[in-house]
């Protein structure tokens, strides 16, 4: 399923793709197209869920960078590959390495690894290992130059203001953390603007000062905090939390699309059943509540799905039985 969703993200851009690192800002939208394309994907529902990744390399590097980075990606490999041949029949360790940044390729067929730091500096420091210097490179190299010096010098400084830069705005996140879970919430609010300051291009932490703001009582604040989140982050809680604001402020032209689109896309969830059906009864509108009712009563648990809160699915389901009732006592 997951796959297929990538395919979907790579037909809409073919040849760049969507940009690197950006492949979770599209899986939603992608997921909720693959449950429209007939009655075969309902055997699927019960996998619907939010991904960072495609669960394969490949895959993923041909949603986020299109035909002509996946094409560059296998190029090099059959390039190190090649080279690693020739070393690997005369020296065991250079056989030994081969045989196991192989295995990593195997690995790429299920899983996405390399938009994990340690796993990406492995393989292509294995691929670097594996693949010999040419003579005139290598003579080059020996005397490097002082612009190549001045150049490793900057590189240097530059990681390591990113790597202070993330290490403080770690410190501040794990403290609102903390708070979220505790309170008070205006000290998380704090403590996640201060992370933002370290590093604003941080979407979770954008989606969780949002929540310590709704948990704080300024909706205001975190439907503004929402919208650089969902520019940055694909979490389907970014949707919950906008839809649920928007509902309590009585905004339900722009909270309905909203739960509508979290229900399409996630069919074994049942809150945003719940909460339109909440809406609908609000509005008078008594045929389409009753219709969203039935939904939760009827929608399936989901045991392979640990995530779900089942004690609140429990209550939203003993709620829609009684406004159910309630309904049909009306006709």
């Amino acid at each position: 399923m997951i796959w297929m969703e990538t395919l979907l993200i790579w037909i809409r851009h073919p040849w760049l793709g969507v940009g690197l690192g950006q492949y979770n800002l599209y899986q939603l939208e992608a997921q909720h197209r693959f449950f429209t394309l007939g009655d075969w994907t309902q055997r699927f529902q019960q996998n619907a869920s939010f991904v960072l990744d495609a669960h394969n390399q490949y895959l993923h590097l041909l949603a986020e960078q299109g035909l002509l980075g996946l094409a560059l990606f296998v190029w090099l490999v059959v390039v190190v590959l090649r080279e690693a041949k020739s070393r690997a029949a005369r020296d065991p360790l250079m056989g030994a390495l081969a045989a196991a940044w192989c295995g990593l390729l195997v690995l790429f067929l299920w899983n996405a690894p390399l938009f994990y730091a340690p796993v990406l500096v492995l393989f292509w420091t294995t691929a670097g290992l594996l693949t010999p210097i040419a003579e005139h490179v290598r003579s080059v190299a020996s005397r490097p130059s002082a612009i190549l010096r001045a150049a490793t010098a900057l590189w240097v400084c530059v990681a390591g203001m990113f790597f202070w830069s993330a290490l403080r705005a770690g410190m501040f996140e794990q403290r609102g953390d903390a708070l979220l879970e505790t309170g008070p919430f205006p000290a998380a609010v704090q403590s996640y603007e201060a992370a933002l300051r370290w590093t604003p291009q941080n979407g979770y932490v954008w989606e969780k000062l949002a929540l310590a703001q709704y948990f704080a009582g300024d909706t205001a604040a975190a439907l503004a905090s929402l919208a650089p989140a969902r520019e940055r982050f694909g979490d389907v809680g970014i949707l919950y939390l906008e839809a649920e604001i928007l509902t309590r402020r009585g905004d339900y032209a722009r909270a309905i699309p909203r739960f509508e689109f979290i229900r399409d896309a996630f069919p074994q969830h049942v809150t945003p059943s719940f909460a339109l059906g909440q809406i609908y009864r609000a509005q008078g509108d008594y045929a389409r509540a009753e219709a969203e009712f039935v939904r939760v009563l009827e929608t399936p648990d989901s045991p392979a799905n640990l995530k779900l809160d089942r004690k609140k699915i429990a209550i939203q389901r003993a709620l829609a039985f009684r406004f159910l009732a309630e309904l049909r006592r009306r006709e």
